[in-house]
């Protein structure tokens, strides 16, 4: 069932790679960013969502990244993630926008939501540091991820990663 839920999420941001209004606007270099003002349209846009896992094939280990874009203008958005250890959780590389990299510092501009399930609560977390984000180039988005630390660990089990290009069941 792991095995299941690790090839669904591979899809997915596999297929989120591809999503145009996730990108940034190529027109121009944005104004300075407000930090504090990203954070808190972060801090609000994660609020106004919801996150709910109560079925039990849900896997906890799946969450959503809640951070801003630039697009022009500073909006709002939200990716998928997932947890690969118990202090760190893997999205797209995409998700992370250069405002964030280039402030170098990820504290309250990227938040995470672990929904509740049966066996545990809704979780809520922020960003303690970005480890590694890949450089996508236009020509090539086969390398489109990010690994980011937690600023605590949680009790969830992670996803269980393999090279194997076979999924059980499938």
């Amino acid at each position: 069932m792991q095995k299941l839920w690790l090839f669904i999420v591979s899809c997915t941001l596999a297929c989120m790679s591809c999503s145009p209004d996730l990108v940034d606007s190529p027109i121009g270099s944005p104004d300075p960013i407000d930090l504090e003002e990203a954070r808190q349209m972060t801090t609000d846009y994660r609020k106004s969502g919801s996150l709910t896992c109560e079925d039990e094939g849900c896997e906890p280990a799946v969450g959503a990244l809640w951070t801003t874009r630039v697009h022009l203008v500073l909006q709002p958005t939200q990716c998928t993630t997932f947890l690969v250890a118990s202090d760190l959780v893997m999205t797209n590389s995409h998700c992370i926008s250069p405002h964030i990299l280039k402030a170098s510092q990820c504290h309250g501009l990227i938040q995470f939501t672990f929904p509740k399930t049966p066996e545990y609560n809704e979780e809520i977390l922020d960003c303690d540091e970005i480890l590694e984000v890949t450089h996508l180039s236009p020509m090539d988005l086969r390398s489109d991820y990010a690994l980011i630390k937690l600023n605590r660990p949680i009790e969830r089990e992670p996803l269980q990663l393999t090279r194997s290009t076979q999924v059980e069941g499938t």
